[in-house]
């Protein structure tokens, strides 16, 4: 009996300890559950106990934080030294705090906008520095720092200056620049993006140019540059109005004709298109427009004496753009025009044109026919004046002008249109001198009075100066009349009988 309890739980064990993991499982499995009524347990036989191991979770790693950006030190250009210290720059971290160090100097220190830019402002010697860019906690504790940047900071050059012109130095030729620098260093002087004109900078200091500026606000810096034209430093723009620029009006001296009984004639010359003012003294003669030709002119009243002449050149402001030297005006005593009356028929004759006419009592007045002078006389104390003048046939323009002793011309009359009729055929010297009388000359006479006294035609007169002629070839008493605008009293003339049909 005891042997076959033995066998017995040798069989059964193993059966037993797989039955308790089942249940073991189970009850794991509905550990969660709400507890189901328990039946009355059934006995079993008991079986080992067998431990279940438990498992740790694996531990969580802390978050990383997202790297910081490392800054950069931008390269140097030579417009970053200036008299005020070294222009740095670059790149970082948005909100970020660098320092820039010079070997252990620390040069500044600054926030990164929030662009990734920064700059700053730092004093450096002259000479080879290393700088190192840094961002740093705000216990100032390094956080990176960028590769160094090896630059050299070049000998200090004073800053240029540009003086602010004054009104003389904008002429027609352009506007005179002026200003201070280093000596011997090139300076450029610069509108916006055009550049306006180059000078050296002289030993004491100064420099200046001449150029093209427009009219109007400009607003001018001034750059000392290298040999290759790089900014070495710049100064402050300067504003500076250029006014407009005119050309310089001038008054030509009045000629003796200018002065008439209308007043003086004054012309000159200045900028096309502008407006110019004639001034006489504080008195204003009067305003001009100046032709495309660059001249002017006007009629203005002005008494006899002395006159100092301005010519101003104005914009329609009235405001004086430029003026002309002075010029001195002696306006002279008035002097009656001269008038030349048409001649009749019977003032022509082959001894030429009776030509009379009325101007002041004492002048003297010149007969023109165009470029040629006819005559010349002498007005009477009654203010009448004659001659004979010499005139081909055909038509004329006559002009008589009043001139003083050199001759310079006083004034002029508007010239008067006549034409010189066919003088008549002369009759042969034969003939002449075989009929007529002789005749001596009387004071006041002359050739054409004789010839209407003794023909009634002074064209005849001709015939006296023929007659005579031959006469004087074979009677010395008689002298030959070279000259038909001159006889002498006492002289002894032939008049020849008239010719039948002349």
């Amino acid at each position: 009996m005891s042997e076959s309890r033995d066998r017995f739980s040798e069989l059964y064990r193993p059966v037993g300890t797989v039955i308790l993991l089942v249940i073991i499982i189970i009850l794991l499995l509905q550990a969660n559950r709400a507890p189901a009524p328990v039946a009355a347990p059934t006995p079993t036989i008991p079986a080992p106990t067998v431990a279940v191991p438990t498992v740790a979770p694996p531990p969580v790693a802390p978050p990383t934080a997202a790297p910081i950006a490392l800054p950069k030190l931008n390269v140097l250009a030579a417009a970053d030294f200036t008299a005020d210290g070294v222009k740095l720059s670059g790149t970082g971290q948005p909100g970020e705090t660098i320092e820039v160090w010079d070997g252990a100097t620390r040069v500044g220190v600054v926030k990164v906008g929030t662009d990734g830019a920064w700059s700053l402002a730092g004093k450096l010697a002259e000479g080879p520095h290393k700088l190192v860019a840094r961002t740093v906690d705000a216990a100032g504790k390094t956080l990176n720092e960028a590769p160094p940047l090896d630059i050299t900071v070049p000998k200090p050059i004073a800053l240029p200056k540009l003086n602010l012109p004054a009104a003389a130095d904008f002429t027609l030729a352009g506007a005179k620049l002026s200003g201070t620098g280093q000596p011997g260093a090139t300076v450029e002087v610069w509108e916006g993006a055009t550049k306006v004109g180059t000078a050296t900078v002289g030993a004491d200091g100064a420099w200046s140019l001449t150029t093209k500026v427009a009219d109007g606000a400009r607003k001018l810096t001034v750059r000392t540059v290298d040999a290759a034209g790089k900014t070495l430093n710049e100064a402050p723009a300067v504003d500076v109005t250029v006014p407009k620029i005119v050309a310089q009006p001038k008054i030509n001296a009045p000629a003796p004709a200018d002065f008439t009984a209308d007043g003086v004639k004054l012309a000159g010359t200045g900028q096309p298109g502008e407006t110019v003012e004639v001034w006489d003294g504080v008195n204003k003669l009067g305003t001009v427009k100046v032709g495309a030709d660059g001249t002017w002119a006007l009629t203005g009243k002005l008494a006899e004496g002395s006159h100092k002449m301005l010519a101003r050149t104005v914009d329609a402001a009235g405001i004086t753009l430029n003026w002309s030297p002075l010029v001195d005006v002696v306006v002279p005593k008035a002097v009656a025009l001269p008038k030349l009356n048409v001649p009749a028929a019977a003032d022509f004759s082959t001894a030429g044109a009776k030509l009379g006419g009325t101007g002041q009592p004492g002048a003297i007045i010149e007969v023109w026919d165009g470029a040629t002078r006819v005559m010349t006389a002498t007005v009477g104390a009654d203010g009448t004046w004659s001659g004979v003048g010499k005139l081909a046939e055909g038509a004329h323009k006559l002009a008589v002008r009043t001139v003083d002793a050199a001759g310079k011309t006083l004034n002029e009359a508007p010239a008067v249109d006549i034409t010189v009729p066919k003088a008549p055929t002369p009759t042969p010297t034969t003939d002449l001198a075989a009929a007529g009388q002789a005749y001596i000359v009387k004071p006041e006479d002359w050739l054409s009075r004789l010839a209407q006294t003794f023909y009634g035609d002074t064209r005849l007169y001709t015939l006296i100066i023929d007659g005579t002629n031959a006469k004087a070839a074979v009677d010395p008493t008689f002298i030959k009349i070279a000259n038909p605008d001159r006889i002498e009293p006492g002289q002894k003339l032939w008049i020849p009988a008239r010719p039948a049909g002349s």
